[in-house]
């Protein structure tokens, strides 16, 4: 599930990588790694500031028909 939220976020296919990091941390938040559980509300919160700037410079459609590589917050945040 990671992996695939990794791809998505830098395919800026925003929804689907937040779609897999709430999956994440329901599987996290079960199992009580509460570590975990911090850094993906954390990851969380990057992709929905990503897609805030996306709808407010206006790039959002263009973002998502030509998506550009980002770093990944993932790897960022140790949770790879």
């Amino acid at each position: 599930m990671k992996l695939h939220a990794q791809i998505w976020y830098k395919e800026h296919r925003l929804e689907e990588a937040k779609a897999e990091v709430l999956c994440v941390t329901n599987v996290f938040e079960r199992l009580v790694s509460t570590k975990n559980v911090e850094k993906c509300r954390i990851i969380l919160q990057d992709i929905e500031e990503e897609e805030k700037k996306l709808v407010a410079s206006g790039e959002f459609l263009e973002t998502v028909l030509s998506p550009t590589p980002v770093n990944s917050l993932f790897l960022a945040h140790g949770t790879e």
